[in-house]
């Protein structure tokens, strides 16, 4: 499936590779910008928040030390977050350290009532599967987890007379929203029309998707129509990701792309070899890909044609490298902290539709995932 090729001799201390560890590829960038992504949202000063335990036990200990226990609690955490997530970006013993990640943000919300949020329980539960995930085989513990995330979404909505009436959209899109889209439409289509189509479309979207997880051959398909579906609501709600959730989502969602075994030859547009050489080696961190001319492929010791860089082979080039996550990841992280309303909601919609339809597009027939 792909060429006989030695890798340099370790990825330990090289942060921007994500090949030759013991994690697959895709669990490894996902890990990667994750911790990012939560230190993005501060959660270092979120776990500053009261120390108002969940077990019973931990109570007990903060009413005997007092605000030493909660101070040291807070620090340990701190501290032992910051190190795993230094270890896991210099490639040392990812799986380890996913899983030392995973329950150190689970036992942080386990000390802290406030702290507690869906997105980063959501995250923690991320870290720990891909740490428990086996190596070279695919990530099933990661599939389950969206499919428990989507069909306990949709059955919870489902049993609810106010979803089924459309009544909670309404009045979240009416009143604690006043969004200007749904305001617009209903003027046009009066009544609970817009509201129950929105409602029924998320409930059966979600039963979809958490059925979708599951089987192989269904897969792929279910990450498009998952994120179809997000973006969607994220245009319809002018950029709202409920805290960070949406962006958890689109993280993890990278753990369903299988990384090549080796270099893979590619084979540019005729005159374009220079251009083509320059991007791939901007997102191409792990220098998967080569570049090559139709004549110079002979010489490649090849065991698959080389692929095509027409719209569907940059789709799988740039799925498939860990820089380009990386770059995309940064400019949207950038455009929010830097720039002003409504400059981050319509630069992030006009981006997410190109990226979607270059990346949607069919895999090369000449390449099948590793």
């Amino acid at each position: 499936m792909a060429l006989a090729v030695k890798w340099p001799a370790s990825p330990v201390l090289r942060p921007w590779r994500v090949t030759g560890t013991e994690m697959l590829p895709s669990l490894l960038v996902m890990s990667k910008l994750l911790f990012v992504l939560l230190l993005c949202e501060h959660i270092l000063v979120k776990i500053d928040l009261p120390f108002v335990p969940f077990v019973p036990l931990l109570d007990g200990l903060r009413e005997f030390a007092g605000d030493e226990l909660r101070y040291e609690y807070r620090q340990a955490f701190k501290g032992a977050f910051l190190l795993a997530g230094a270890l896991l970006w210099l490639n040392v013993r990812p799986r380890a350290v996913c899983i030392a990640l995973g329950l150190a943000i689970i036992f942080m919300m386990v000390g802290s009532k406030p702290l507690f949020r869906n997105h980063i329980y959501v995250v923690g539960c991320l870290f720990l599967l891909a740490g428990l995930s086996r190596p070279g085989r695919p990530p099933f513990l990661i599939y389950l987890q969206f499919s428990l995330i989507y069909l306990g979404a949709g059955l919870d909505k489902l049993f609810l007379e106010d979803w089924a009436t459309g009544q909670f959209i309404d009045n979240f899109l009416t009143h604690a929203r006043e969004n200007p889209v749904y305001l617009a439409i209903v003027e046009v289509l009066p009544g609970m029309t817009v509201a129950k189509l929105v409602s029924w479309g998320t409930v059966l979207g979600e039963l979809v998707f958490g059925v979708g997880f599951l089987f192989r051959r269904t897969r792929a398909a279910t990450v498009w129509l998952a994120v179809l579906f997000h973006f969607g609501l994220y245009a319809l709600l002018m950029g709202d990701t409920f805290g960070h959730f949406v962006e958890d989502l689109m993280l993890g969602f990278i753990a369903v792309v299988a990384w090549p075994r080796g270099t893979v030859p590619v084979t540019p547009q005729v005159g374009s070899a220079p251009l083509a050489r320059r991007i791939v080696a901007l997102v191409d961190w792990d220098r998967t890909f080569v570049v090559c001319e139709l004549g110079e492929t002979a010489s490649v010791d090849a065991t698959v044609r080389p692929i095509r860089l027409d719209r569907s082979g940059w789709g799988y080039v740039l799925r498939r490298s860990g820089g380009f996550y990386v770059l995309v990841f940064a400019a949207y992280q950038m455009v929010y902290a830097w720039t002003p309303d409504p400059v981050p909601f319509v630069a992030t919609s006009i981006v997410g539709v190109a990226l979607m339809l270059l990346l949607a597009a069919p895999r090369p027939r000449a390449m099948r995932d590793g």
